[in-house]
């Protein structure tokens, strides 16, 4: 008989804008900080960052991506302004990569 596996519970982050730029905040925590990028994973045998122009496809990306409990028509109109202002406000990025870990240093440079 397995035993069943113990899973720390996840911290749900949010978004929410404060003027320019967005910053993230995980509600568990006091700190936040700037959201520079979000990144849609990939896996490759190529270690890169590919950036995506803003518009409907990161829109239609960040929707899928969406966690839908109970849809409403309301609940829809304010997910979509939210993912709305991310598109807008926050650089996104294909990053493909590979185990070798060599990613690292194109995610530094989104750091800098």
């Amino acid at each position: 008989m397995r035993r069943p596996e113990h899973r720390a519970p996840r911290a749900r982050w949010f978004s929410r804008s404060t003027g320019p730029g967005v910053t993230a905040r995980c509600p568990s925590s006091a700190s936040s900080a700037p959201l520079r990028a979000i990144l849609f994973l990939q896996k490759s045998d190529e270690n890169r960052l590919i950036r995506l122009a803003a518009g409907s496809e990161v829109l239609a990306q960040l929707t899928a991506c969406v966690i839908r409990p109970l849809e409403t028509s309301d609940w829809w109109q304010k997910t979509l302004a939210v993912v709305e202002s991310l598109v807008r406000e926050t650089p996104c990025y294909v990053m493909q990569f590979d185990k070798s870990g060599a990613i690292v240093d194109r995610l530094l440079e989104l750091t800098a």
